[in-house]
């Protein structure tokens, strides 16, 4: 078995739907491949068909295969992986870390979970409001301000461009916000969920995700999203709004010196999303 770039997406999405929720940042990337140089999706194939993509881009790197003795079969192709997050499910993540060249990673063991409204409780939300492009400033300096979303300025105006986002606005600021990491015609991942500490415990934050999940089942799109599994607090809030665990992933950092230099040679092109979620 050989690696090689991907020349058909038509393929390649065929494959990637056998695993679609574990999948799901390699479809926002679908339309890159062929035109951002910064977004690379590498396939193998055996008896003429996909068994393993690898999807690399300066933030994210995310792995797919049936089998782990496919990506063994290709660990000495395996190019060295610069993202600053290599994540996704637990034992792809974990295999292609122990195989692969890059940088030193903090590695954090996360609950992968979906959106089931039948258990959800009563969360009547009336206070976030849907972000539009004419938001954007405000949603910039609100994420400038912390490490929810890296290089927030380049990557908001494509996340409203394709995904949603709920915010609540006092005191002539954005104080809480919630929006979709990616995005697809049925499904999303929720992300960068964060509220300034000084407007914590307002349930705020319940708020604008029960929102989103709201206007997101409405339009048939899916709810998932992930959170740190020893996170006893985030466990039970996400819980409380209807999520449940179906899996779990990994999500390797490099160290912040690396994510400083990548943070400045981004480029507002690439559509890549931070899921450190929460």
């Amino acid at each position: 078995m050989i690696i090689t770039k991907c020349d058909d997406s038509a393929e390649l999405s065929s494959f990637l739907r056998l695993d679609y929720t574990n999948n799901l940042y390699f479809f926002t990337y679908l339309n890159e491949i062929f035109h951002n140089s910064s977004v690379e999706v590498l396939i193998a194939k055996y008896k003429s068909k996909i068994v393993l993509a690898l999807l690399l881009t300066p933030i994210h790197c995310c792995i797919s295969s049936s089998d782990i003795n496919y990506v063994n079969a290709i660990a000495d192709q395996l190019p060295i992986i610069h993202s600053v997050h290599v994540v996704g499910r637990k034992d792809l993540v974990e295999h292609l870390l122990r195989i692969s060249k890059g940088p030193e990673r903090d590695k954090h063991i996360y609950s992968f979970c979906e959106y089931t409204p039948a258990i959800v409780s009563n969360n009547p939300a009336t206070v976030s409001q849907k972000a539009a492009e004419s938001n954007l400033k405000d949603l910039i300096k609100f994420y400038s301000n912390n490490d929810m979303l890296i290089d927030a300025a380049s990557r908001l105006p494509a996340i409203l461009s394709w995904g949603k986002a709920y915010f609540i606005y006092k005191d002539h600021e954005i104080v809480s916000c919630a929006l979709t990491t990616t995005q697809t015609n049925d499904a999303a991942m929720i992300g960068s969920v964060y509220t300034i500490p000084g407007y914590r415990n307002h349930g705020y934050a319940k708020d604008c995700v029960s929102n989103l999940c709201r206007d997101l089942t409405s339009n048939h799109i899916k709810p998932y999203l992930f959170y740190k599994s020893d996170d006893d607090f985030l466990a039970e809030f996400y819980k409380s709004l209807g999520f449940r665990e179906t899996n779990t992933w990994i999500l390797a950092t490099s160290n912040r010196s690396f994510c400083s230099r990548r943070k400045r040679t981004y480029r507002p092109s690439d559509p890549c999303r931070n899921y450190e979620s929460c």
